[in-house]
């Protein structure tokens, strides 16, 4: 069973592009890491500065993995400086309990 790694983040006005095109240009690297399955980068219809990153991951551990990789390579400095607060992490089982 997979698990989905939200990441909900304000981003500074000034630094939206940047902020899309650098953690974009990211992906590539990231689908190369043990246990990832996808990720998408949405922007809010409703908050002007507001995007949530959904990822999938075949475990909770092998995203603690990539992240702490992201960390040890500076990546997640460059992104913090481009927030207006601490990003709101959640994951989920990406089991649905109902659907249609």
């Amino acid at each position: 069973m997979s698990v989905l790694c939200t990441v909900v983040s304000v981003i500074k006005p000034e630094c939206v592009e940047a902020f899309v095109e650098t953690l974009g240009g990211m992906f590539a690297d990231t689908s190369r890491h043990a246990g990832f399955i996808n990720i998408r980068l949405l922007k809010s219809e409703t908050a002007q500065d507001e995007f949530i990153l959904v990822q999938e991951w075949e475990t909770i551990q092998h995203h603690q993995a990539y992240m702490a990789y992201r960390g040890e390579q500076g990546d997640l400095d460059t992104l913090s400086a481009m927030t207006s607060g601490p990003p709101q992490l959640r994951y989920w089982s990406a089991t649905p309990l109902a659907s249609a």
